[in-house]
């Protein structure tokens, strides 16, 4: 994630602690399910494959999960509250001390729902939002959708549930972006989260919703004015950690050179893209992947493998060569002079788009100039 509002402003955002230190355990967001009622375009977990885990390997999960320390469980799916034992697995990661947050299209949520997700202990709620009411319910799939997000979004605020908008910038919904910012100042959302879109699951047949290097340039310095323009809500862009060199040289060309060098530090703080170590997504079916996108390329499994054995100690070549990406990577990115400040991007795109998970990624938004130049 690039914290737009903090490399702009300098105000710090909730995550910040955790996206600028190394975590000795990542971040797992754990797919309950395939199951949700929506039909989205880019949906990455389009499958009818129902293998989801027994009651018995969840508690075990939930147990190594906690000994390993977990800075956070992102629960999602599919639609996480749609999975049979949703409020089960919620307790039971209460009463083991895990920090959970949920991502949810929103519209199974109504007061009650949110009341208890909120007695629960949920850290955050992302409600997904990808537009005003027309551009929104088009990408979705279903007619009535954005009226039930917000139902939902105005019911987590309510009960005081810590609620951010996730929004994907694709083509069909690029004209909404200020009408999103609009809508997360009427919602009182804490976060908006600007999400690229990936040609991977549903995305695949649908490449035409990715934007140029040319527009996602325009959107990004629309974002930046828009995130300028609401200093309360915090705002970071997903998918794309060369967003943020993209935010550095626009400081620099606007003469801010001292802001420009602190993003730039932070950047390489990070360590940019890190799918697979700091961050990693568990399917339902019990598989372990570097993220949602790559779910072609499997890091381990279980129960078959312990959650220390497969984060920790994979054998998988995959696990051995994301942690040295700038040896694989191809093209543009193995050019790049900033590569440590983004780590050569997200490699589900690269491979979305070249055949190839070690190709140059294809929605980085720097141009040939910025990526040779000092």
């Amino acid at each position: 994630m690039i914290p737009v509002t903090r490399f702009l402003l300098g105000r710090s955002g909730g995550g910040d602690g955790l996206r600028f230190s190394r975590p000795g355990a990542p971040v797992v967001v754990w797919h309950l399910t395939p199951r949700c009622d929506l039909r989205c375009r880019h949906c990455y977990a389009a499958t009818e494959d129902r293998g989801e885990l027994t009651p018995q390997e969840e508690r075990r999960l939930l147990d190594e999960l906690a000994a390993l320390g977990v800075p956070v469980l992102l629960l999602s799916g599919g639609e996480p509250l749609l999975h049979p034992r949703f409020w089960t697995i919620l307790d039971e990661a209460r009463r083991r001390g895990l920090r959970v947050a949920l991502s949810t299209n929103g519209v199974h949520i109504d007061g009650e729902t949110a009341r208890r997700l909120g007695d629960a202990g949920i850290v955050y709620a992302g409600v997904s939002i990808d537009g005003d009411e027309r551009t929104s319910d088009a990408f979705r799939g279903v007619r009535g959708a954005f009226r039930r997000a917000e139902r939902g979004i105005v019911a987590l605020t309510e009960a005081r549930v810590r609620t951010g908008l996730r929004f994907t910038l694709a083509r069909s919904t690029a004209g909404a972006l200020e009408a999103v910012f609009s809508l997360a100042g009427q919602w009182n959302a804490a976060r908006l989260c600007v999400y690229h879109f990936v040609p991977a699951g549903r995305g695949a047949a649908d490449r035409a919703e990715m934007l140029s290097r040319s527009e996602t340039r325009a959107a990004l310095t629309r974002l930046a004015a828009l995130a300028e323009g609401a200093p309360d809500l915090e705002v970071l862009t997903v998918d794309n950690a060369a967003d943020g060199i993209f935010f550095a040289l626009s400081l620099l060309r606007r003469g801010e050179k001292e802001r420009a060098g602190a993003v730039l530090e932070l950047l390489r703080r990070s360590g940019g893209n890190r799918s697979g170590e700091h961050i990693v997504s568990l399917r339902w079916d019990g598989f372990l992947f570097p993220d949602q996108f790559s779910w072609g390329h499997p890091l381990g499994r279980f129960p078959e493998q312990s959650l220390e054995d497969a984060l920790r100690r994979s054998a998988f070549p995959l696990a051995i060569m994301l942690r040295d990406r700038k040896s694989f990577v191809k093209g543009r990115c193995r050019e790049c002079r900033w590569f440590d400040c983004c780590n050569g991007n997200l490699r589900a795109r690269a491979e979305a788009l070249t055949g190839d998970f070690w190709g140059e990624d294809g929605g980085c938004p720097l141009e040939d100039g910025e990526i040779r130049s000092a």
